[in-house]
């Protein structure tokens, strides 16, 4: 199984602070299949996706959802921004449209771009 890595895009509105965390979840829609998850570099927005037992995402569809959290402690509406320009959208299963099939390929390089509501393969 081939790396599945790649970058994150947030809207302009969306700056990452250094204690920000940045969770994404790959759910599988074959019944019974293991997910995926990455956690994202803020200084670079990359990302690895690994399913928990530290393998690469096998090949399938999958919805992916995006969550930024912030530091606990932070701006009080620092949550609310986040809700209001990503997590409403990206945060839940039910909620996201972000759909991507993992392939074949020995490497995919995997753009999540939020400010398009899309995900392209590189």
């Amino acid at each position: 199984r081939a790396a599945r890595s790649g970058t994150l895009v947030l809207p302009n509105t969306v700056q990452l602070s250094d204690s920000d965390s940045v969770e994404i979840i790959f759910h599988p829609e074959e019944a019974g299949a293991m997910p995926g998850s990455a956690t994202v570099k803020n200084a670079d927005k990359t990302f690895t996706v690994k399913t928990a037992d530290g393998k690469n995402l096998p090949t399938g569809k999958y919805k992916v959802t995006v969550r930024i959290l912030p530091y606990p402690g932070g701006p009080d509406d620092r949550e609310v921004q986040l809700d209001n320009a990503v997590n409403s959208y990206y945060g839940a299963e039910a909620a996201t449209k972000l759909e991507y099939e993992v392939t074949g390929d020995s490497t995919q390089k995997i753009t999540i771009d939020l400010a398009q509501g899309k995900i392209t393969k590189g």
